[in-house]
């Protein structure tokens, strides 16, 4: 009988039912998981599948820049990390539920696919991290501010939590 696995589908082999059953994945011989040491908890089958580097580099990007609002033309480590998740977050705006990697994405940054404009939420970091180093907050990033704090009325509740965490106000 089929399940729904993590990595594909799997069935019962040898033989269904028998005491040697064991899920068997049914994927492409390039999957990662293919081959990975099984472990026995609490009567289950569980496979240790290695995270997708695309997650990792997403990681790495995160602990370094402290966002995943990364420019679409933006690259990290030699992997295009900005055109890929452009993707995911058109793939999690026209499905409904959320992917294995949208909940990863999600842990990393919360906001990593708000429902404002990209563009303000990307505006938002280039501000913050300005703002957390020291440097002086260029004139374009001062004008994005002040039309926020004179907007503020507009700007959805969670967007206002956002800003008011990095020192935003009401005008």
């Amino acid at each position: 009988m089929d399940r729904r696995h993590p990595i594909g589908t799997a069935s019962r082999s040898p033989a269904a039912g028998s005491a040697d059953a064991r899920p068997v994945a049914t994927c492409a011989p390039s999957c990662p998981a293919l081959g990975a040491p099984r472990t026995e908890e609490a009567g289950q089958q569980q496979r240790r599948v290695r995270p997708a580097p695309e997650l990792t580099r997403a990681r790495s990007y995160t602990a370094q820049q402290g966002h995943l609002a990364a420019r679409s033309s933006e690259e990290h480590e030699g992997f295009p990390i900005g055109r890929w998740l452009a993707e995911h977050r058109q793939r999690a705006r026209k499905k409904s539920g959320t992917s294995p990697q949208a909940r990863v994405l999600t842990s990393l940054a919360p906001w990593w696919n708000p429902p404002w404009p990209f563009t303000l939420q990307r505006q938002y970091h280039r501000y913050r991290t300005t703002r957390v180093a020291g440097q002086p907050i260029p004139l374009e990033l001062q004008r994005w501010a002040c039309k926020q704090t004179v907007l503020w009325d507009r700007l959805d509740p969670p967007q206002q939590e956002l800003l008011t965490a990095s020192g935003f106000h009401p005008g």
